[in-house]
């Protein structure tokens, strides 16, 4: 059977996301489109199993409040990718940020 897709969940799609990884060192913001406010996120996993997620801006808050913005040409698309430290998101953002 067919589904249709609700409209938060088409929202949920078009969300851009950033992902925290260790939540010791990194906290991650989530900024979504039409939305100045930030909104904090914290994880509690320091493994982050993701779906499909659409990827444009990743903004990184070191703890000592350096701030670092790594912004992808495209989006980037995420598919059930496990990311396991913070090292590989960032060669992953190099990768894609053409």
């Amino acid at each position: 059977m067919n589904q249709i897709e609700t409209k938060d969940q088409v929202m949920m799609k078009k969300r851009m996301i950033t992902i925290v990884i260790n939540q010791e060192d990194f906290y991650f913001s989530q900024i979504q489109r039409n939305q100045s406010q930030i909104q904090n996120l914290r994880t509690k996993e320091s493994l982050i199993k993701l779906n499909v997620f659409y990827i444009k801006y990743f903004v990184i808050f070191y703890k000592f409040n350096t701030l670092i913005i790594l912004k992808c040409s495209q989006n980037l698309i995420l598919e059930n990718l496990k990311i396991q430290n913070c090292q590989v998101l960032i060669k992953l953002l190099i990768m894609s940020n053409h």
